[in-house]
C-alpha cells in the first residue's frame, strides 16, 4: 500500500522531523502543507524539515494555503486528487489551529488514514484517529545532534581542541574532591599558565573540567558520537555563538556551559554573568532547547544566602544549575534532566 506522510509546516520543525523519521521509507511520499510565511527566504521551513531528514525532491510535494481561512484551506485540500487506498500518516502537530482542524476535518474521510499529534518536549505521540484503547506511543527515532541543528537552519563547527584522555579529567576532578578546590594541592591546575604547549595550557586552565564533563554527560545518558559535541561553535544566519558541551538527549538540545572556579573573589558576580549568557537563548534551538550551567565550585557550603540567589537566578532565567555538590553523585546530568521532566 503507498504510503504518504502528511506534515504542516510550522517554525516548530523538529516534531515533524521526528515523525517522519519514524514512520518514513525509500518509498514513502511526503506531502507539505504550508504558508507563504513558513517558505518566504530567511523561513525556509519545508527547506529545512528535507534537509534534516535528507529527503529526496522528487518525494516532496507542497501545498500552499491560506493559514487564517479554514474554508480556503479545505477548499484546498478538496481540490487536489487523493487516492482512498493509499496509507495517509498526518502529523497535526504543526501549522496553524486551522490547518490542524481542516486536516482532522478532511482526513477522518479515508479509509486508511493515521491521524498523530506529537507532544511537545515530550518523547511521544498520540493517534488521534482511529481512536484506539491505547493510543500513546514512544518515539523511537533518535535524532542526530546534526539533523537537529540542520532542522532550525544551524551549522556547526569544531573549536581547535585535543581531546586528552578521560582519565587525566577524571583524577583532575578526585583531586578537586579530595582537597576541596584547594588549588594549592593541585599543582597541575596551580601552574597552569606556564606550561609551553598551548594546548597543555587550555587543557589545565579549565578544559579538563569541560572534557571531565563531556565525558560524563556522553556515559551517562549513553550517547553516541553524533549526539554529543564539545568546545563548538553554532551559526545562524546572524551570529556564532560558543558553548563547551552541545547534546541530544531524547531529541531535546541541551546547551552546557562548565566553568572551573577555584576562588571565591566575585564568584557570585561571575555566576549571575554565565547564567545571563546562557538565559539569552533565542528561538533557534526550538521552544524546548535547554541550557544547564555546571560548576565545581561549592556555592552551598561557601555561603547559603549567595547559593540561595543563584538558585533563584537559574530558576526565573530557565536555566539548570550544578554545582560540587552535585556532581559527587554517580547520575548528576541525568537527576538533572528527570527533575526538570
Amino acid at each position: 500500500m503507498p504510503k504518504t506522510i502528511i506534515s504542516l509546516i510550522s517554525f516548530e520543525t523538529v516534531p515533524n522531523v521526528e515523525i517522519i523519521k519514524e514512520f518514513s521509507d525509500d518509498e514513502t511520499q511526503h506531502i507539505f502543507i504550508t504558508t507563504s510565511l513558513m517558505e518566504a527566504p530567511g523561513n525556509n521551513r519545508s527547506a529545512l524539515v528535507m534537509m534534516a531528514c535528507k529527503l529526496k525532491l522528487q518525494r516532496v510535494t507542497k501545498i500552499l494555503v491560506n493559514p487564517n481561512s479554514i474554508t480556503e484551506i479545505e477548499n484546498t485540500l478538496q481540490n487536489r486528487s487523493w487516492s482512498n487506498s493509499d496509507e495517509y500518516i498526518v502529523n497535526i502537530t504543526g501549522g496553524t489551529k486551522l490547518m490542524a482542524i481542516a486536516c482532522l476535518s478532511f482526513f477522518t474521510n479515508f479509509p486508511n488514514a493515521r491521524i498523530l499529534y506529537k507532544y511537545i518536549g515530550q518523547n511521544a505521540y498520540r493517534q488521534i484517529f482511529p481512536r484506539i484503547s491505547s493510543p500513546e506511543f514512544i518515539v523511537k527515532s533518535r535524532l542526530s545532534l546534526e539533523e537537529y541543528l540542520t532542522a532550525y537552519g544551524l551549522s556547526l563547527t569544531f573549536k581547535e581542541h585535543n581531546l586528552k584522555d578521560n582519565r587525566i579529567a577524571s583524577e583532575l576532578f578526585e583531586k578537586c574532591v579530595y582537597f576541596n578546590n584547594n588549588i594549592n594541592e593541585i599543582p597541575e591546575i596551580l601552574n597552569a599558565r606556564k606550561y609551553k604547549s598551548a594546548n597543555n595550557k587550555s587543557f589545565y586552565t579549565g578544559g579538563w573540567f569541560e572534557e571531565y564533563i563531556y565525558y560524563q554527560i556522553k556515559t551517562q545518558l549513553q550517547l553516541n558520537q553524533s549526539q554529543i559535541a564539545m568546545k563548538v561553535k553554532i551559526r545562524n544566519q546572524r551570529t556564532n555563538n560558543e558553548y563547551d558541551v552541545v547534546f541530544v538527549y531524547q531529541n531535546r538540545i541541551y546547551l552546557v556551559e562548565c566553568k572551573a572556579y577555584f576562588s571565591s573573589s566575585r564568584i557570585k558576580d561571575k555566576l549571575e554573568e554565565d547564567l545571563y549568557k546562557l538565559g539569552a537563548l533565542d528561538d533557534d534551538f526550538g521552544i524546548n532547547a535547554r541550557s544547564v550551567l555546571i560548576t565545581n565550585f561549592d556555592l552551598e557550603n561557601y555561603n547559603r544566602k549567595e547559593n540561595r540567589t543563584i538558585m533563584s537566578r537559574a530558576s526565573d532565567l530557565k536555566v539548570g544549575f550544578l554545582q560540587m555538590k552535585n556532581l559527587k553523585t554517580n547520575n548528576f546530568i541525568k537527576s538533572q534532566l528527570n527533575y526538570e521532566s
